[in-house]
């Protein structure tokens, strides 16, 4: 599900300017280490030649873990794979790193592109079912990556025309925006997670210089962390009550909601001094480990505590797409 972001229906959420300047002064003492590396367990092991190639392939599938009733949020998925209990990330980095290291070249962009169930074949949790929500975008989206990946010459050809221009991180953004998978959202929350996660990785895949910043990833647990920090206000009644009973929204009220979560972001990397991926990797393990979605947060073991408008109602739009 696509949308123009200019659509976003005003009246229904804004940026806290006030609670986002408290919130910030608080970031500057615990995300200083929030940046992920994106190596080790579940990811590729440093050096791993299939590492570039898992990255892109499980990044087109970061999206859409969470299952879904007649009235809206039905609970993360979570599934076992090699033994391991996994939520729907972790699950998909899992899966995609155990089937390069069983078949190095199982994402050749050709195999991508003709074979319609690979991608239920590498999510395959340990009771022999695929488990991920909404399996058949996936297997559409991939074969769409597949092929116009294979047109393209591979991600490394693009990687090589990104690091080889003044800009690398504006270059393959733009680049991305060509791709399948990638180049849909108008928020480009997928490409701009890959173009940190090449960056970042010890490899470093992708050079970071000129003047291009990656832009905020504005995913759910971003979203969530945001609405109950009080950094986004919700302003519209009937928003909130659709909110707090998590049912279903409409694309435009996920929209302001969206776009207001990323100018939060925005707010906060520019008054606490670091960058999307210290404030991206905070938030996000923040979502998954403390402020969670199906148990009653941790208010006490949260190091934004003193800062937090504590709005625990508040839960992420319920809204089906692709983009996240």
């Amino acid at each position: 599900v696509q949308h123009d972001p200019a659509d976003g229906q005003p009246g229904i959420a804004r940026v806290d300017a006030k609670r986002t300047e408290r919130v910030a002064s608080e970031l500057g003492k615990t995300a200083d280490t929030g940046a992920l590396s994106f190596t080790g367990s579940p990811f590729p092991e440093f050096g791993d030649p299939a590492a570039l190639d898992v990255l892109t392939v499980g990044t087109l599938h970061q999206y859409g873990f969470w299952k879904g009733t007649d009235h809206g949020y039905g609970g993360p998925m979570w599934a076992t794979i090699a033994g391991v209990r996994s939520k729907g990330s972790d699950f998909i980095w899992r899966a995609f790193s155990r089937a390069a290291s069983i078949e190095p070249a199982i994402l050749d962009p050709g195999h991508l592109a003709v074979d319609p169930l690979l991608f239920d074949r590498i999510c395959t949790a340990d009771d022999g079912t695929c488990p991920i929500p909404d399996v058949g975008s996936h297997r559409v989206l991939q074969q769409a990556f597949g092929a116009t990946i294979r047109s393209l010459g591979g991600i490394r050809v693009l990687l090589d025309r990104a690091n080889n221009s003044k800009d690398p991180a504006g270059a393959l953004l733009r680049l991305l925006r060509a791709v399948p998978g990638f180049g849909e959202d108008p928020l480009a929350k997928k490409a701009n997670l890959l173009t940190l996660i090449l960056a970042h990785r010890p490899e470093r895949f992708l050079e970071l210089r000129g003047p291009t910043a990656i832009a905020p990833i504005v995913d759910y647990h971003i979203m969530r962390t945001a609405l109950r920090t009080g950094c986004v206000a919700i302003t519209d009644l009937d928003t909130r009550i659709r909110l707090e009973a998590r049912a279903w929204v409409e694309a435009k009220t996920e929209t302001s909601i969206r776009l207001a979560a990323r100018e939060s972001i925005r707010s906060l990397c520019d008054l606490s001094g670091l960058d999307v991926a210290h404030i991206d990797g905070f938030l996000f393990t923040l979502g998954r480990t403390v402020c969670l979605e199906t148990e009653p947060p941790m208010c006490e073991q949260c190091p934004l505590a003193a800062v937090c408008a504590r709005n625990t109602d508040l839960f992420q739009p319920v809204f089906r797409t692709t983009a996240y």
